[in-house]
């Protein structure tokens, strides 16, 4: 579920043509307006992937495979309520800047325990895993 933010250009036409369905409406958003919110996923995913790791490390997977489900679903969700308000800041905060984190926060558990139990195939155990996220 947290590897469909990489479907996020499937997004981009629907969201460009939000309140003229068939054609552009004046005030809809363009395509400068809303494929940033992906840069910011990406970005906040390996920054909060990197700055919380050794949190994570303290925690353990489960405590942080659940904050980042809060934070991914609660990202969706309130970048939903943005495009229903047609409030591009609010889609930017919770389809960017939550969500992403909440990516970061669930990719590291999978990698970590998976290195720990195959420790002499590490890099084949690492990349099954990214593959699979």
């Amino acid at each position: 579920c947290i590897g469909s933010v990489y479907a996020w250009s499937l997004l981009n036409n629907p969201l460009e043509h939000e309140l003229g369905v068939v054609a552009k409406a004046a005030d809809d958003w363009g395509l400068m307006h809303v494929v940033p919110v992906l840069s910011a996923v990406l970005a906040l995913q390996g920054l909060s992937a990197a700055v919380l790791g050794p949190w994570q490390d303290r925690v353990g997977p489960r405590a942080s495979s659940m904050l980042g489900a809060l934070f991914f679903g609660g990202g969706f969700m309130l970048g939903g309520l943005g495009v229903a308000t047609h409030n591009l800041p609010l889609l930017y905060a919770g389809c960017g800047l939550l969500a992403g984190c909440g990516i970061g926060f669930s990719y590291v558990p999978p990698v970590a325990a998976l290195l720990r139990w195959f420790p002499d195939r590490r890099g084949l155990a690492s990349g099954m895993t990214i593959m699979g996220f």
